[in-house]
Order: structure tokens, then sequence, then C-alpha cells
């Protein structure tokens, strides 16, 4: 027999299930991939090494940011995308500044231990986080993002790629380029891959 308490029951779960399905679209709606924000195209993915001491900095260059649109658009996270535990690197924080603006001598940022970077000038850094990246017709040599990071502790810690949720125009999107970082700790004895460019 069904109980009136029964069927109250299985109605609640219903709305809960459509809201969650609601709740769902509604953010595949808001996040979506198709934006302006280019970081380099798929066939070219890389992978990047570096060791460090424990409590040592590690910096990391690898993204390349383009707004291929004609908004503006703003940062509202940037992503490092574990491969496993990566409990051993502590991530402090990540930077931009636009290409167009380095020190006459100054290149791009690959992995360094340096922080800052020695070339950068202060004007020119900013928090990536709200930070708005103008179209390419304004700043055609696009921003670096830079990622800093901690050594925590000994081991092989390994991040498969990267993403940036972004702003334009009122509608959130999602850009993600697979691009590998491994880091050694303390030294590159600690990783067991062979893999390291």
């Amino acid at each position: 027999m069904i109980t009136r308490r029964r069927v109250i029951v299985a109605v609640c779960a219903v709305i809960v299930t459509v809201s969650l399905v609601v709740v769902a679209v509604q953010l595949f709606r808001r996040i979506a991939g198709d934006g302006p924000l280019f970081l380099g195209s798929d066939e070219f993915t890389s992978e990047f090494g570096s060791d460090a001491p424990i409590g040592g900095t590690v910096v990391w260059g690898g993204i390349i940011a383009h707004n291929q649109g004609s908004d503006p658009l703003t940062i509202e996270r940037v992503m490092l995308n574990s491969a496993g535990d990566t409990s051993g690197v502590e991530i402090i924080g990540f930077y931009i500044f636009d290409l167009g603006e380095r020190e006459p001598d100054g290149t791009t940022v690959g992995l360094g231990r340096q922080w800052p970077p020695p070339y950068m000038v202060g004007a020119n850094f900013h928090p990536a986080v709200g930070f708005v990246i103008q179209p390419d017709a304004e700043s055609p040599d696009g921003y670096q993002i830079i990622a800093r990071l901690v050594a925590a502790k000994p081991g092989e810690w390994l991040f498969s790629s990267y993403s940036v949720i972004y702003e334009v125009a009122g509608r959130k999107y999602l850009a993600h380029r697979d691009d590998r970082l491994r880091i050694c700790i303390p030294d590159r004895s600690a990783c067991k891959s062979t893999e390291r460019r």
C-alpha cells in the first residue's frame, strides 16, 4: 500500500532531480567553450619539467592568451588541472602581463625559479583574476599568464592541462589547453619519467 508519506517523498525526489537538471543546464549555458579567448592550437601541446628544492619557487609561463573577439574579456579564474595527486606543490597565484609592453630584451617566461621574473616591470604585472584582456586589434602580441608555485614536499607532481574561465559582455566562457607541467622535488632524480623538455 502506498502511503501519503511515500508519495510526498517521491514527489520531493522528483522536484530535487528536476532542479539539479535545470541548474546543470543553466551552468552549461552560462559557461560555454566557444568564446574568443585563444590559448594556442591543440595540435602543438608540450611538456615542461622543472626541479626545485623544498620551499623553492617554481615560475611557469606556459599560457599565452589572445583575445580574438571584438570586445574586452575579463578573467574570472585560472586553473592548473592535476594529473593525480599534486599535494606536493602549492599554487600561490596567477599573474598576467601584456607581451607588447616587455622590456626591450625581455622574452616570454618559460620555467624559472626567480620571483618575480627578472625583466618584469611592476606597472605591467597584474593578478590574473579580474584582469581585462583587450582584443588583439589593440594588443596584437597577446598576454602571458604566469603561475607562481612553491615546492612543498618531495616527489614527482604532474599537471596535465590548464583552464581559464572568463566573461565577455555578461556571458561566461571556458578556455582549455592540454599542456603538461612536471615538477620534481627536491631534484630531477625524484621524477620517474624521462620525458622532460
